[in-house]
């Protein structure tokens, strides 16, 4: 048995997945790219930013004019004031040439935007940051660096955003009052430096591994901090679907943090839930892809087959019920049955409970991203389809569960009758409606698809289960309060295996005997199926 799993894990190893470290640019400005992606010329071509060459969200040509890019608010207005003593020294420069770098390139930055409508439905933008934590030893030397130079400021005005005419003055006494001014009379310390020189966009951080830097050689350590912080959703004028063609060479997030879940407890519970997610010896019916690692058995597969598992109450295809109108569209049917796979049997899912400590219940997700693409077309495929749902709070249930329009969750408490059955179509406007409504925002729609779960994945195509390299960087939440679930139950995999064992014993039985030969073509073939679906979910 050993040998032949090394053969067959030999053949899988040769298998790589690759990902892409082209996540959206989420600050969004004229100048700013969609994706973030290694520089498109010779480093040496850019004279600022180097160290972001190998991911970046700004251009050659921000690069090359960063210094100016923003007219109005040079960080050397002073230099051209009349009798101004100095000019602003290199060492001082270099450290706003960091930060202009970093607002500028780094993807991270994105994950702090201050608007989440970017001002499209509420009154922000696109490009301001709020409250993102910097290591306090950058805000420190950038004080130290610059106190004795003088900046376009006053210690009322300490926001390198106010508009001020910068001049340099000196009053009878010989004290300085005009709106240049040495950086140590503005800012009092590192922490003002940070934390009101950019209007609140930073945070001065002295847990310095809980930060991010602005200066840095070699591989971008930002990438490594806060990863369990997600992005926000692109600005709504932001149109992306995918990732950019191109962008497949490297991690999504290079963080040694990306280690896809095998077994892992099953965080959603119901009367049906598996404590911990494994491979299953028997099929799993029309959820048999998730037959390598599933938190569903095979009865639960068997039910979600034969449209049996919540009962008839909650069956999608109630308008279609003794009526002549023809059958519920095969196309369309499909994305309920994947819907039900994904949610019974996906491991992931359990990510996203809605509810921490179950207080309510144990079984609900929520803002769980689904692929836009995947959204768009269950919409198209179901659009001239009838459906059952309430359109208004009057309609909609009252027992707790729900009270949202065009929810699937309404379905027990109606009749169906032909007003309550419209198509699709008229339900839902488009796929996000779909998504994000047709399940009581269980699911939301991502156009950013590289942080997104797929229903329609094919094993032979994606080599495993992608959902278990998605959003590897957010931690399953605690167990529900008087469930034991642990990984120690894994372990119970292995006394599968060993009687897979005798499997083998009677396959080897069965080939030296002619009369059983047919029967031990077959044994080996489902041995093999056994074999290898365990070693998928070992390497994935």
């Amino acid at each position: 048995m050993s040998s032949l799993l090394l053969q067959s894990g030999l053949l899988l190893c040769a298998v790589s997945l690759v990902w892409a470290n082209c996540d959206v640019c989420h600050l969004r400005n004229d100048h700013t790219k969609d994706f973030a992606t290694p520089f498109e010329e010779d480093v040496s071509e850019y004279k600022n930013c180097q160290a972001y060459k190998d991911n970046a969200c700004c251009s050659l040509s921000t690069v090359n004019r960063i210094d100016d890019l923003y007219p109005g608010y040079r960080f050397d207005r002073c230099d051209n004031a009349k009798g101004i003593p100095k000019k602003l020294s290199a060492k001082c420069a270099q450290f706003y040439l960091d930060e202009y770098c970093f607002y500028e390139c780094d993807v991270n930055v994105g994950k702090y935007r201050r608007h989440l409508k970017c001002g499209e439905e509420d009154e922000g933008n696109s490009w301001e940051v709020f409250q993102m934590p910097i290591k306090a030893s950058t805000c420190d030397d950038w004080y130290k660096a610059c106190k004795n130079d003088y900046i376009c400021g006053t210690p009322e005005n300490k926001s390198f955003f106010a508009e001020l005419e910068c001049t340099y003055e000196v009053n009878e006494d010989g004290e300085e009052t005009g709106t240049c001014r040495k950086f140590k009379d503005v800012y009092k310390n590192g922490k003002e430096v940070c934390e009101e020189m950019w209007g609140r966009a930073f945070v001065y951080e002295e847990r310095e591994d809980l930060a991010f830097t602005m200066q840095f050689e070699g591989k971008n350590p930002n990438n490594d901090i806060h990863v369990s912080v997600a992005f926000p959703d692109p600005c709504p004028d932001h149109d992306i679907a995918t990732v950019k063609e191109g962008c497949e060479g490297s991690e999504l997030h290079p963080s040694g943090a990306l280690v896809p879940h095998d077994c892992e407890v099953c965080h959603l519970r119901n009367e049906h839930s598996l404590d911990v997610s494994k491979p299953k010896s028997q099929s799993l019916g029309k959820c048999s892809k998730y037959d390598a690692n599933a938190c569903c058995s095979s009865e639960t597969g068997a039910k979600i087959e034969d449209h049996t598992l919540y009962g008839a109450d909650y069956a999608w295809d109630r308008c279609y019920e003794n009526k002549n109108i023809g059958e519920f569209p095969p196309k369309c049917w499909r994305w309920f049955v994947e819907e039900y796979c994904f949610y019974e049997c996906d491991v992931s899912a359990g990510k996203y409970r809605k509810h921490a400590l179950c207080e309510e219940n144990s079984w609900q997700i929520s803002k769980l991203p689904l692929k836009a693409s995947e959204c768009d077309q269950w919409y198209d495929d179901c659009k001239d389809t009838l459906f059952c749902t309430c359109l208004d709070k009057d309609g909609c249930r009252s027992d707790g569960v729900s009270r949202v329009p065009k929810s699937f969750f309404s379905l027990p408490s109606l009749n169906c009758t032909e007003d309550q059955c419209k198509t699709f179509g008229d339900i839902y406007d488009d796929g996000k409606d779909l998504c994000e409504s047709l399940w009581d925002g269980s699911f939301a729609y991502e156009r950013h698809e590289r942080a997104a779960y797929s229903l329609i994945w094919n094993p032979a195509k994606h080599n495993g289960n992608p959902n278990s390299f998605v959003n590897t960087h957010l931690e399953f939440p605690e167990n529900c309060p008087g469930f034991n679930g642990s990984k120690a139950l894994c372990e119970e995999e292995e006394e599968e295996v060993e009687g897979d064992e005798e499997v083998v014993e009677q396959t080897v039985e069965l080939k030296n005997d002619p009369e059983n030969s047919v029967s031990s073509i077959s044994l080996l073939a489902v041995w093999n199926v056994v074999v290898i679906s365990a070693l998928v979910a070992a390497i994935l």
